[in-house]
């Protein structure tokens, strides 16, 4: 197949064109093509790429279509992911040689996990967190802040944002010897789903000062 393009490009689908090949490599008649999209996964953005994952879609020739030009739309692709696409011609004996590859990025999303929380350092009124980076296929584009959400067992809760270079932040003004729930959400165009809650005890401190105090 010749002139391949990809365009039209979301968070999930893209849609790629091509012509059939010059009629004297058809060898038979041609009854279908064969469209491979890749999934090519990297460790971290802009990295080496380390692994790959490769599908098919079978796209049947329609009678009818005479100028020899074609397209379809890949769908279920995942957000802010490098994919490669070739396309190969195919008869009834079988498909013929891919084309060159063509690369693209899909649109990014909101994140589809959040961030796991890897440890608490607790005081009477603060809890010191920190917390490890979202996966990079579920993290769908680049984390522009977090949030963070505690909430302790009477329905209580408050929320606070941290940037997006930062880990680690400690949430101040917290009660004594109460339990919280805590957990973290990435943002990219928008707000993800929050991590797993991981339940911290504050810890103990001095009495307050005893009130309304009389003398008999």
């Amino acid at each position: 197949p010749r002139t391949v393009l990809i365009s039209e490009v979301t968070a999930d689908s893209v849609k790629i064109s091509w012509s059939s090949p010059e009629s004297h490599g058809w060898n038979g008649l041609i009854v279908s093509f064969m469209i491979e999209y890749t999934l090519l996964l990297t460790v971290e953005e802009g990295g080496d790429v380390v692994d790959s994952i490769s599908s098919a879609l079978t796209v049947p020739l329609i009678p009818s279509q005479s100028d020899h030009s074609f397209n379809t739309r890949v769908h279920e692709l995942e957000a802010y992911q490098n994919y490669s696409l070739r396309v190969s011609a195919c008869t009834t004996a079988g498909c013929g040689v891919y084309s060159l590859s063509e690369y693209t990025l899909t649109l990014g999303s909101i994140p589809t996990r959040g961030p796991t929380i890897s440890n608490a350092l607790v005081t009477s009124d603060t809890v010191q967190l920190q917390w490890n980076v979202i996966d990079l296929r579920h993290r769908n584009g680049i984390i522009l802040s977090y949030t963070i959400l505690y909430t302790i067992a009477d329905g209580q809760d408050g929320t606070l944002r941290t940037g997006s270079s930062l880990r680690e932040f400690t949430i101040p003004g917290l009660t004594p010897y109460t339990l919280y729930g805590i957990s973290i959400a990435g943002e990219t165009s928008g707000v993800g789903p929050y991590g797993t809650v991981k339940e911290v005890m504050t810890e103990e401190a001095a009495p307050s000062i005893p009130r309304d105090v009389t003398v008999v």
